[in-house]
Formats: structure tokens, C-alpha cells, sequence
């Protein structure tokens, strides 16, 4: 998960360029659009330490509006730099990149 702490640093950059460009990868893009709700999710695990296969709907968190601001405008980024890329590999390789809403997962 490239988006774990919110950073996507220049080796990241460079790894996960090199990872959607290679067309024997297939590559999945999950992309959750209710973002205070991924916010909030991340805040929760962060809390309890546990960041797998775990209901933490009873962990209580509050949220900054400039810390959800921040986390708004990094996770756009983030997504920004995946569609850039996934547009700029070739059109063979494109073909092994789906992107899924989280929505979508749910039904």
C-alpha cells in the first residue's frame, strides 16, 4: 500500500512506476471515494494497532479538519500519480490495470 503514511517519496515514485509499467503485471487500483470514511478508518487502526481483518467501528476518533484537509489532498495525489502513469504506459500494458471502486466491492 503505497498510501500507508500518506507519502509517496521518490523511491516509492520510482518502484511503483516501474511495478504499473511492466504489462505482465496485472494491477488492481482499489480506490475508496468516501474519503472521510477512509480518514476515519485509518485513524482507527492507527490507534488500535491493528490494521488487518479487524471491526474497529467501537474505536472512537476525532477529527482535525486540517489533518483530514491534508490527508484529503495527499490521497488526491496519490491517485493523480496513478492515473499518470497508467496513461502514460502503453496501451498493451494498460490493459492489465482495473480500477475498482470500494463501492463497488460492497454489493
Amino acid at each position: 500500500n503505497f498510501f500507508s503514511d500518506g507519502v509517496v517519496s521518490p523511491a516509492r515514485k520510482q518502484l511503483l512506476t516501474s511495478f504499473l509499467s511492466d504489462p505482465t503485471v496485472k494491477k488492481i487500483i482499489l480506490k475508496r471515494e468516501d474519503l472521510l470514511a477512509v480518514h476515519v478508518s485509518q485513524l482507527r487502526a492507527v490507534l488500535s494497532g491493528s490494521f488487518r481483518s479487524k471491526v474497529l467501528d467501537d474505536v472512537e476518533v476525532k477529527v482535525d479538519v486540517a489533518d483530514f484537509q491534508r490527508f484529503v489532498d495527499e490521497y488526491h495525489d496519490v491517485y493523480r500519480f496513478y492515473e499518470w502513469i497508467c496513461t502514460s504506459i502503453d496501451h498493451d500494458s494498460s490493459a492489465s490495470v482495473f480500477h475498482v471502486s470500494y463501492a463497488d466491492l460492497e454489493h
